[in-house]
């Protein structure tokens, strides 16, 4: 019983944040509208870095015997 009075009470202790992200509706929908533009710029990201990653793996694995002739 002791534990649950401890517990009750500090609840009230912590600090709670509020945050105000979206007052309106409007500031609701601009910043989902942010968030979906971001979602985007970061898919593209991703993209840009396999494509380069793979073009990295290709010349690596091209230039791997390149001079293995040349040495005896």
């Amino acid at each position: 019983m002791f534990a649950r009075q401890m517990m009750a009470t500090s609840q009230f202790l912590v600090p709670t944040q509020n945050r105000a992200f979206a007052v309106s509706e409007k500031d609701l929908k601009a910043r989902m509208k942010t968030v979906n533009n971001i979602k985007k710029i970061t898919k593209a990201m991703k993209m840009v870095a396999t494509s380069k990653m793979k073009a990295d793996l290709t010349r690596l694995q091209n230039g791997k015997n390149f001079g293995s002739n040349a040495v005896d």
